[in-house]
């Protein structure tokens, strides 16, 4: 399952742009469901008919990771663009990308040695930024490239320990947990769902769960854990290795507090590394779940991940294999974790 996670991770998928991934998550999951349908947003809303059948819940993780959209070519063929997604400016400065997943790039900015004071002294902005993709001119620069072309980070899978890192961990790790859940029989229906355009407002979300007659769902996602050096211990989010996460708030959202308080007291029975989020920064698809249609109860819980929304974030394997295990206990567990 580690290669799916790395095959996951290094495909292109920005917000808008997910068809790659799409079509991955729909071939290997194409003979374990009962139905499959995309909605217009591009959606995955997989159906797995349980056993006994009795209630109803999604499982849901979003595929989409943060990028940048060509927005201007200038006269002697540099890239101008926007984000898209909450990307920081100081992150990708000489990163390497990829235009519509052929056309290589370096992304760049004044030299320093021609930077004023104040420039130097300053956070430079997206818009001060251009992408090299050695063309002489705007002229050699269109036959490769246009207006509203996606770009996506380019990135390398690495291992060290028990620690991976990699572009779009935060998206995909959840994507990978259900492809290996959706194997298994469950007692209860579950919808499997795969969400679209999360980084630019939770807008797959806001529909996937409409006309899903749910009892509960819980999303699967990813925290900054703020962890590393530097941090003062009260402002840390969570822990690399310390186990799955707990979300009790974010911007957008308080899930469920019965169903978070159950699901966490659970986790901790059976013994699952787990560790509650400190912090309501962040957004997660469990804002707009909870209010489809007369409302649906939702928890969420995800891995920390260092340097998101970065070319190469961080994550540990431990985590993510708690936070799979607290998938399959509230699949297995519905009825004790619900009522």
């Amino acid at each position: 399952m580690a290669e799916i996670l790395k095959e996951l991770c290094l495909l292109s998928g920005v917000s808008g742009r997910e068809q790659d991934v799409r079509d991955y998550i729909t071939d290997h999951i194409k003979n374990y469901v009962d139905d499959i349908n995309i909605d217009s947003l591009g959606n995955v809303i997989a159906y797995k008919k349980g056993v006994k059948g009795k209630k109803t819940i999604m499982l849901t993780a979003h595929m989409d990771e943060v990028g940048l959209i060509l927005s201007n070519i200038t006269d002697n063929g540099f890239i101008k663009f926007k984000a898209v997604g909450d990307i920081d400016s100081r992150n990708i400065v000489s990163k390497c990308v990829k235009i519509n997943k052929t056309v290589d790039g370096v992304l760049g900015m004044k030299a320093i040695h021609l930077q004023k004071k104040d420039e130097r002294e300053s956070t430079v902005a997206i818009k001060d930024l251009y992408i090299d993709i050695g063309a002489k001119s705007k002229e050699k620069a269109l036959k490769k490239v246009n207006l509203g072309d996606y770009i996506s980070f380019e990135s390398e899978y690495l291992k060290a320990g028990q620690k991976i890192s990699v572009k779009a961990l935060d998206a995909r790790v959840g994507c990978y947990v259900l492809l290996d859940m959706v194997k298994d029989s469950y007692e209860d229906n579950i919808y499997f769902v795969f969400t679209a355009q999360k980084q630019v407002g939770m807008r797959g979300a806001s529909v996937a769960g409409y006309g899903l007659k749910l009892d509960a769902a819980l999303v699967l996602d990813a925290f900054e854990s703020a962890d590393m050096y530097g941090t003062k211990e009260n402002e840390v989010t969570a822990k690399l290795g310390g186990g799955v996460c707990v979300d009790f708030m974010d911007k957008f959202a308080i899930p469920d507090k019965t169903l978070t308080d159950k699901l966490y007291n659970a986790i901790a029975d059976a013994k699952i590394p787990v560790q509650k989020k400190r912090s309501s920064i962040g957004m997660s698809d469990a804002g707009t779940i909870i209010r489809c249609a007369d409302g649906v109860k939702t928890a969420c819980v995800g891995i920390p991940v260092r340097y998101m929304n970065t070319p190469q974030s961080m994550a540990d394997m431990r985590d993510i294999k708690a936070m799979r295990d607290t998938a399959v206990l509230f699949a297995h567990g519905l009825e004790d974790i619900i009522i």
